[in-house]
């Protein structure tokens, strides 16, 4: 049971921690770009 729920909370992990980067990378990007459209 216990090796069952440590395995879902890994899956949980390994699926949040992707679209976490994703969004910071997003993020950056957003940034970077709208300081290089200010005058």
């Amino acid at each position: 049971m216990y090796s069952a729920h440590i395995l879902k909370d890994f899956s949980m992990a390994r699926f949040i921690l992707p679209t976490v980067l994703v969004k910071f990378v997003v993020i950056l990007m957003w940034n970077k770009l709208g300081s290089k459209q200010k005058p």
